[in-house]
């Protein structure tokens, strides 16, 4: 009996080990070639987390079917870095370190997701609490009374006309010129801005991406409705590669060296996120700790938002705070010139 049970188990091994090793390879494969395959890039944590179990398993067993999962791990190591970080390092004063936030608002709660009626000015607290010198907030809204008074440059974007929906930055900095990047038929957008820092000037662009349209509240979901987010996030992503492509065309032109705080509504172990950091560097692999988690989704943890620099600047700390006023949680990077 015990025999069979093994043998069982080890069925469901190679089968974690196959998807496993499947999803190790899609940040290389355009989703609009593999669109419900890439919506496996969500699940690698779970199932790195899932080969660990199994390496314990047979461990603890003394079988040599341990070697499976040891492998599949050993391949994903570079991963890792992705996923979680001991690394961590204070920064050290400079004069040329700048901070940036990055924060989907989720509306100012509009909509009344959390049961409190003062949202918005929490919000507008908490970041004079912190006092960033630079704050990108995805999913702006303007029809709530939010207002920064600590930062005298700011450029609000609505993405179109009649909207009340868009993106903004504010800057303790001069903003010397804007601008905006609007994706076809979609309220997320990308917008920039170019700020000048002390005998610097800087290109910082806030980047939402398309979203999958889920909710950390989400209860449990039946069979159907688990095939439709399948299925809608494999639609999702090829979206996102397309607003991607357009992005990095702008990006591409910038006359200056670039900041960019981002939304992708995806991870760090995606087609677009490659494509992306082929270019610039991932602030919490350089300075973050821990899981870096600004999103959780049925009790699971997800890194979707980043700051990500481009060559010649140097990410001292990434922080994420946890502020419980928005389904995401906000991040900070204090950054220096190299």
């Amino acid at each position: 009996m015990r025999k069979f049970f093994n043998h069982l188990v080890f069925i469901l091994n190679s089968l974690i080990a196959f998807f496993t090793i499947c999803a190790y390879l899609l940040p290389f494969l355009k989703p609009s070639q593999f669109s419900v395959l890439s919506v496996l890039s969500l699940f690698l944590p779970v199932l790195m987390v899932v080969n660990v179990l199994f390496f314990i398993y047979w461990l603890v067993s003394f079988k040599r079917k341990m070697l499976l999962s040891l492998f599949v791990l050993l391949i994903g190591y570079p991963y890792l870095s992705s996923l979680f970080k001991l690394e961590f390092h204070d920064p050290v004063d400079t004069s040329d370190e700048v901070s940036i936030m990055s924060f989907n608002a989720r509306l100012f709660n509009i909509y009344d997701w959390i049961r409190d009626d003062e949202i918005p000015k929490k919000i507008v607290d908490s970041i004079a609490k912190v006092s960033p010198d630079i704050v990108c907030i995805q999913e702006y809204y303007s029809g709530t009374d939010f207002d920064l008074p600590e930062y005298q440059y700011q450029y609000i974007h609505l993405t179109k006309q009649g909207s009340k929906v868009g993106q903004a930055i504010y800057s303790k900095y001069p903003i010397v010129n804007n601008g905006s990047i609007d994706f076809e038929r979609t309220v997320n957008n990308a917008i920039f801005a170019d700020i000048a820092i002390q005998k610097d000037t800087v290109r910082v662009y806030n980047l939402h991406l398309q979203s999958l349209k889920i909710t950390a509240d989400m209860g449990d979901m039946s069979q159907s409705e688990a095939q439709n987010l399948v299925k809608r996030a494999g639609i999702t992503f090829v979206q996102q590669e397309r607003q991607m492509t357009q992005f990095l065309g702008h990006r591409n032109t910038s006359p200056f060296p670039v900041l960019i705080a981002a939304d992708l509504n995806n991870t760090a172990h995606s087609y677009i996120y490659r494509r992306l950091t082929e270019t610039v560097n991932d602030g919490f692999k350089e300075g973050g700790i821990g899981f870096g988690s600004t999103f959780v989704f049925r009790r699971f943890p997800l890194r979707i938002d980043f700051i990500f620099t481009d060559t010649g600047f140097q990410t001292l700390k990434q922080e994420v705070f946890h502020w419980k006023l928005s389904d995401h949680n906000p991040i900070l990077a204090h950054i220096t010139l190299r």
